[in-house]
């Protein structure tokens, strides 16, 4: 569906990514936009980005389950603007049918450090329990009862500086998704740019330029506030109307009653 939006980028491999982005520790920056700039902001991008290609294919499904406390531990600690903020979750690449289970920790020096172990497809259906292993060792110890809350979709494009270590990541049409609920923003598209230093991002000079400002709303976050209208959400609602705009909240599909 997405296939064109890539074509004229110079072509970059996984081991190639893997062997240039080390981005284990890092400043993730994000931006929403309407789907409507896209086509103009990767053209901008062609000359000093490559897009990562597998198998001929440039656009890439992504599925993540994410976990919190039945409170909603998690998601109260990005609300109430906690440092060291912990996002857990199950990572699917679907045209890969490969699996990984990830914690994300946001530390009190505005770095993100992104843990992650392999699992077999298998394992992939576990319950939450099944993972404490692995969760255990980033969680605070008093967290025993996770809990599957929300599973996200979106198709990913990767990117990455020809010079810089700048990687740049474009979801679109996330879809949130827990239980009957549902909600689809048709018409996003959420950027992030993950780099060492904020100072040397290419990308955001091009945000910039378009008048575009970044976000601080994790699609965790997002999604949480989309299927729960009970949810306080204070902090979050610049944040939050902001995204429903860009959108344009006539395409919000939701299967929320």
């Amino acid at each position: 569906m997405y296939t064109q939006l890539t074509a004229g980028f110079e072509i970059l491999s996984l081991e190639s990514l893997n062997e240039r982005a080390l981005l284990q520790n890092r400043h993730d920056i994000k931006y929403v936009f309407p789907i409507s700039m896209l086509n103009n902001i990767l053209a901008a991008l062609k000359q000093d980005y490559a897009v990562l290609s597998i198998n001929n294919n440039c656009v890439f499904e992504y599925e993540t389950m994410y976990y919190d406390t039945p409170e909603l531990y998690f998601y109260q600690q990005h609300h109430l603007g906690r440092t060291n903020r912990i996002k857990v979750r199950k990572r699917t690449y679907v045209d890969a049918n490969t699996h990984y289970l990830e914690v994300k920790i946001k530390n009190n020096k505005g770095l993100t450090e992104k843990f992650r172990e392999p699992i077999s497809m298998e394992e992939s259906k576990a319950p939450p329990a099944a993972y404490n292993r692995f969760f255990s060792r980033f969680i605070p110890g008093t967290i025993t009862n996770l809990q599957e809350i929300l599973t996200v979709h979106y198709n990913r494009i990767t990117l990455l500086h020809k010079t810089n270590i700048e990687k740049v990541t474009l979801d679109i049409a996330p879809c949130f998704m827990h239980d009957n609920q549902k909600a689809v923003y048709q018409q996003l598209v959420i950027a992030e740019v993950k780099v060492e230093t904020k100072e040397n991002a290419s990308f955001c000079a091009l945000m910039k330029a378009h008048h575009i400002k970044a976000r601080s709303l994790s699609k965790y976050c997002l999604g949480v506030i989309s299927l729960n209208k009970t949810i306080k959400y204070n902090n979050f609602k610049k944040q939050f109307t902001h995204i429903i705009k860009t959108n344009n909240q006539n395409e919000l599909v939701t299967d929320i009653e």
